[in-house]
Order: C-alpha cells, then structure tokens, then sequence
C-alpha cells in the first residue's frame, strides 16, 4: 500500500485507475460469494452453553501458562537513566561479528529488534534474515548465566543440574594454569571461527603480549572454499568479487542463491532490489535462475528453470 497524492492504493489496476476496479470498491464482496448465506440455516446453539465453554477454555489457557521457564518480576526504576524515558525506544548502532551495521532498537534497556544502519557505507539500512534473528540469542533459555567447571561424573544436559562456579577462583585457577603454560614453554591454543572486528583481533594481541606462547587458529565447518577455489581456477585470485547487481539488465543464475544464502546477501539484495522500483517499469532487469533446488533466488525470478544436476554439466548445454 502506498501514499499517492494522499491517496492510498492496493494494486497497479487501482493506481491506474482501472473501471473495474474502481467498481470493486464500491462492493464489500464480490458477486455470488453471499448466495449460499442463510441465517435461517445457521445452527442453533445456546448462547448460554457457548459462554461457558469459553470461559472453561479461558480458564484451562490462563493456568497452563503458569509454569513457564523466566518468571521474573518487571520492577520500576528506583532511579531512571537520564537517557530512558518511559515508553520510548532508544537506538543504538553496533555491528555483527560479519561486519553488518545495525542499530538495536531497546526499552528500558532492553534489546527488542535488530534493524539495518542507513548510515553503512556498505549495507546502507538493509540487513538479511539471520541477522535479524540474533537478537534471540540474547533471551535463549538455555543460555548460561554464571561460570560452570566440567564435570566427569555424568554429562549433564540442563542448567539447573550444572555444578555452579565462583568467578573469583575461576579466574584464579586459569591464571595459574596459563602462567604455568608459559614457564613451561607449552603452547596456548584458541580455536575460534572468523574473526573481522579489529577491536577482538586487538583483544588476542594483548593476550599474546601478555602470554607469550599463545596462539589463535580460526577453523570453520561451514566456509566458501570451494567457491574461492572455483573462482581462482577462472580469474587466478581467490579475493570474491563485490558485484554491482544495479547495473546489470539481464542476470542469469545457475544454481546461484546470490539472494537467500550465498556471498554477501544483504548487500546484494539491497543493489538488486535497486533496478525493480515499480514506478521505474521501464528499467527492471531480468533474472533467470536455473536450479534443482527451490531457492529464494528462484522464488524472486521472472523466469526459473528447474535443472537436474546430472544435466548441468553436460557438455552440449550452451546459453544464447
């Protein structure tokens, strides 16, 4: 729906004025839909028993919700922030460990929504999926809120059930075992996943000037090493390409989900989504997806082929 000359319209027929359409709005339904329509036919029930019933479903719903997992108190401010006011949102930008900016919409405190910084250079306000998820892992039930040490005895599957530790004698205990690494002349190892924000990189150079032995080795299961290796066999570098979707007037996929999840999708969603304004008709781009699987990309083309596997790579398919 949107503002027109403060008008508001619900399709291109309507925008443009269209006879019928203007006539569908003078009608609640359409022709033929109230025919079979008979109060006389309807049921005859109590009104009497049907409040009942509600009220008893009313009830059962209100006492089966009672033993949920966080049942903490909402308590008033003993003295409020300066920057809280009651009942309005406070924003502010931060990013992810991809390196998307985002502003995290919170009140009182607390982070409610995850939204695109319009103010990125790169991503420019848009954000995909996943990035608006992360924000549930800030109120995961199995999250741990305080310190545990692993126990042999049995593996232990619930948080109640883990062995709670001090954070003082944590801390200690770890001091002496890295200071002991080191006098030693052992290795300290972090096995982490990729790591981009320099202020993290900044945290492992302190570790290290403190600890001298110690070491960072970054490991993901899940990469695009097969991609950059694809893309290095054709262009002899493995450095991805940033493509400019809005400039391109015909885009041809092949079991490329360029929008869903593959490369650098918000981005790319945010320029492709630049050539498909629906008041500028005239300068769409075309996107054709051949693919086996049904992809995001698929959904959003004008024209997808489904494609087995085996017949991509036959030498004979050729594209004109």
């Amino acid at each position: 729906m949107v503002n027109n000359d403060t008008k508001l319209w619900k399709s291109l027929k309507q925008y443009q004025r269209n006879e019928k359409s203007i006539e569908n709005t003078h009608h609640e339904f359409q022709q033929g839909v109230t025919d079979d329509f008979d109060l006389k036919s309807l049921p005859n029930q109590s009104r009497r028993k049907f409040l009942a019933a509600l009220g008893a479903t009313s009830a059962i719903l209100t006492t089966a919700c009672t033993d949920y997992y966080d049942k903490g108190e909402i308590i008033t401010y003993n003295k409020k922030p300066e920057s809280v006011t009651y009942g309005k949102a406070n924003y502010y930008a931060s990013t992810l460990n991809d390196g998307k900016g985002i502003l995290v919409k919170t009140r009182e405190g607390r982070p409610l929504k995850i939204d695109g910084n319009p103010e990125h250079p790169v991503y420019k306000g848009k954000i995909d999926a996943a990035a608006q998820s992360t924000i549930m892992d800030l109120y995961d039930p199995g999250r741990l809120r305080f310190p545990v040490k692993k126990s042999d005895s049995k593996l232990l599957l619930f948080q109640n059930e883990l062995p709670r530790a001090d954070w003082a004698k944590i801390d200690k205990e770890i001091v002496e075992k890295l200071n002991e690494a080191v006098n030693n002349g052992k290795e300290i190892s972090l096995i982490t996943g990729k790591v981009i924000s320099p202020t993290q990189k900044k945290l492992f150079d302190e570790f290290a000037s403190k600890f001298q032995t110690f070491k960072v080795y970054s490991l993901e299961q899940f990469n695009d090493s097969t991609r950059r290796k694809a893309w290095f066999d054709c262009f002899g570098t493995k450095e991805l390409p940033s493509i400019n979707w809005e400039k391109a007037d015909t885009i041809v996929a092949l079991e490329s989900d360029f929008l869903g999840s593959e490369g650098n999708t918000a981005e790319q969603i945010r320029r492709y989504s630049l050539r498909r304004d629906i008041n500028n008709p005239d300068k769409f781009n075309r996107l054709f997806v051949i693919e086996a699987d049904y992809s995001l990309t698929g959904a959003n083309a004008d024209y997808r082929l489904k494609l087995h596997p085996s017949e991509q790579i036959r030498d004979d398919l050729s594209f004109r």
